[in-house]
């Protein structure tokens, strides 16, 4: 019988991310993820030219032109992740998009082997050198839609 693996767990009510290149939060107004980095700013209909997933309301006034690196979010909704052994997962491309469990303890971006099919983990949000990936988990009626 093999050892059980201790859960690694954290709760995010924010979070500190990157600005994209050219961006900017303004207090009050809505952020947003840049689909697949792991870069931030404000949600207008002409900000960016790729999808954008809403984050939250950022807590300062930041602009990227001005030297501004980061901005901390308000998440609008908070997060609870769970740490997994990382595979091939990096924060920089893999920001907020699904993973799979290529075993019981390790996630992967790749949704399969040569013989094998992968089951839906849940959706990246930290990739640390210690403790690993950190998931959100997702429900089942969630993982058959994204499978």
């Amino acid at each position: 019988m093999t050892a059980e693996r201790v859960r690694d767990t954290a709760h995010w009510d924010n979070i500190t991310i990157p600005l994209a290149t050219g961006g900017t939060a303004t207090r009050g107004n809505a952020v947003g993820a840049v689909y697949g980095t792991h870069t931030a700013t404000e949600i207008t209909s002409t900000a960016i030219a790729v999808p954008m997933i809403p984050l939250g309301m950022p807590l300062e006034d930041r602009i990227q032109a001005n030297g501004d690196v980061d901005v901390n979010v308000e998440l609008f909704q908070g997060v609870d992740l769970e740490y997994f052994d990382n595979d091939n997962v990096t924060l920089a491309s893999n920001f907020l998009q699904k993973v799979y469990f290529k075993d019981a303890h390790t996630v992967s971006t790749t949704n399969h082997s040569s013989s094998n099919y992968y089951a839906v983990a849940g959706i990246v949000w930290d990739v640390d050198s210690v403790k690993g990936v950190g998931i959100q988990r997702i429900g089942i009626s969630v993982a058959s839609l994204l499978s």
